[in-house]
């Protein structure tokens, strides 16, 4: 699947809302780039500040 593009869904989630709903996982803030290798395994994304998201909360930079 080299290409994916998402389309916004009828609910009207904020920021916050996403964050609270995760359980673990990265959140990337501000405008960045992004970088996939030919054979599709190795993928990278840039951004101005990464967060650690733990049970619904932001914690670490």
């Amino acid at each position: 699947m080299p290409n994916v593009s998402l389309m916004p869904g009828e609910d009207n989630y904020s920021e916050e809302d996403v964050i609270a709903a995760t359980d673990h996982g990265i959140f990337i803030e501000g405008n960045g780039s992004y970088s996939i290798d030919q054979q599709r395994y190795n993928f990278q994304f840039a951004g101005q500040v990464f967060w650690e998201i733990k049970n619904g909360k932001k914690r670490r930079m």
